[in-house]
């Protein structure tokens, strides 16, 4: 690397660390109107996930990195305790919400709730899920059969 790559790199840097400590906030342009009924591909998920966040106002006071994975793991905990009430891991059931719509529950909404952490830390973060997810799943096919002599 020269010193005039190393220059724009640590600017960039900088400059997004300015940013973000005073609020401003980069984050991709929607390819289409959210929510259809079609397929949600990596990024739209990550952009839904991130800017439904931002606009509920959860993105108004800093959170630690710490604090946004506590928050991913207590939503596979709530999965984990929707299966512990009797709830079959693969059913969405509808509690009713005072004057409100029925609220999902579930196994599965659990998980969505997962994903959908997971995706607003990557818009937040601006880390491209899709290319992380391709680099991590061919990298574990290259790997050996029960890899790391775990038992569980």
């Amino acid at each position: 690397m020269t010193l005039d790559q190393f220059t724009i790199i640590a600017l960039s840097l900088l400059l997004a660390g300015i940013a973000f400590w005073i609020g401003l906030e980069f984050r991709p342009e929607p390819k289409r109107p959210p929510l259809s009924d079609d397929p949600l591909t990596i990024d739209e998920m990550v952009f839904e996930s991130f800017e439904t966040s931002r606009q509920k106002g959860w993105h108004e006071e800093p959170r630690t990195v710490g604090d946004l994975i506590a928050l991913m793991h207590s939503e596979l905990s709530e999965a984990l305790e929707e299966f512990r009430d009797g709830q079959p891991a693969d059913k969405i059931w509808f509690r009713g919400v005072d004057g409100g719509p029925a609220k999902p529950e579930g196994v599965p909404v659990e998980l969505a709730d997962v994903v959908i952490r997971i995706g607003d830390f990557c818009g937040r973060y601006g880390i491209d899920l899709d290319e992380a997810l391709r680099i991590k799943m061919y990298y574990n096919r290259t790997r050996p059969h029960r890899h790391g002599g775990k038992v569980l």
